[in-house]
């Protein structure tokens, strides 16, 4: 018997639905905390460096929730992206990984 998993092995979609789960955490962590970032540093230069990574960042959890999140969760990606928004920009402190688990998947 190999050590491989295969894709009818239960370990196997146990596998798959913890990478989505880490997947969707690690961008909602990400794009609520692109927000708090805006939010701490209006006073940067929107040309600078640690501006224009931060509004890729924007860009590429947008693409996400808009093309990935739902083929991933079955949920409304745009619609959890707007609450994401909405959250980030009270937000007044960065959230953490373990904190944007609670809303994850």
């Amino acid at each position: 018997m190999s050590g491989k998993l295969c894709m009818s092995d239960p370990l196997f979609d146990a596998g798959i639905q913890l990478m989505v789960e880490q997947i969707v955490n690690l961008s909602i962590t990400d794009y609520i905390n692109t927000f708090v970032y805006f939010k701490k540093h209006q006073d940067l230069d929107p040309d600078s460096l640690p501006m224009m990574e931060r509004r890729i960042l924007e860009k590429e959890c947008e693409h996400f929730f808009l093309q990935e999140y739902e083929a991933m969760t079955g949920k409304d990606g745009e619609r959890i992206m707007r609450m994401l928004k909405e959250e980030g920009k009270k937000r007044r402190s960065y959230v953490n990984r373990k904190w944007a688990s609670l809303i994850c998947v």
